[in-house]
């Protein structure tokens, strides 16, 4: 199931994996564990998530774009957090799930913390080689940073 743990390096650097259920809130799930010890609360994560987003959603997450893109951005983000359809496995669902573009920095930002969030790709190469890709992305919170202007 985790087969991008076969890296030494990332296998080193794993203090736990917690398996949380599949229903289609398991990035939520995961927070929820990481934050209250307790997968179950991913509904309060949402709300968590969601009371920081409507805070920074002008300025912080601001979606640069035209108005109708601006829109159309702010309420699927809106839309996901509100939801509490569970299990929400179906193609239509999709919208719902934990995104790994947005909601990051928004956990790192609602819960004051890093949030390192690990992929693990495998492809074909033309050749039919099997390459395997290992990503990490970095989300540091933005708020309560000391902002310190270089002289």
């Amino acid at each position: 199931m985790f087969k991008w743990i076969e890296s030494p390096q990332i296998r080193s650097a794993i203090k736990a994996i917690h398996s949380v259920g599949a229903d289609g809130n398991c990035g939520f799930r995961s927070v929820s564990y990481d934050v209250y010890n307790d997968q179950c609360k991913w509904d309060q994560v949402k709300e968590d998530m969601l009371e920081t987003y409507m805070k920074y959603k002008d300025t912080l997450y601001k979606v640069i774009g035209s108005d109708a893109v601006t829109q159309f951005e702010e309420e699927r983000m809106v839309n996901r957090l509100l939801s509490r359809k569970s299990p929400c496995l179906e193609r239509d669902d999709q919208a719902t799930w934990f995104s790994t573009f947005i909601c990051p920095q928004v956990v790192a930002d609602t819960y004051n913390r890093p949030v390192i969030v690990f992929s693990y790709i495998e492809n074909r190469s033309n050749t039919g080689k099997l390459i395997n890709t290992y990503e990490a992305c970095v989300y540091f919170p933005l708020i309560n940073m000391e902002l310190i202007a270089a002289n």
